[in-house]
């Protein structure tokens, strides 16, 4: 099982549709599998 850290821009971009088509699919994978946020992105997130 991989486990992820995803990035606050990762999360920005794919939440406003601007991720290349090509890239959508891997993302999605990383959300339904296990992954991370950090305190660091949460905060940069949220604000």
């Amino acid at each position: 099982m991989s486990r992820y850290l995803l990035d606050t821009n990762i999360l920005i971009y794919y939440l406003a549709d601007a991720v290349p088509p090509e890239r959508v699919h891997e993302i999605e994978d990383m959300l339904t599998s296990s992954f991370r946020v950090s305190v660091i992105t949460k905060i940069e997130f949220l604000g």
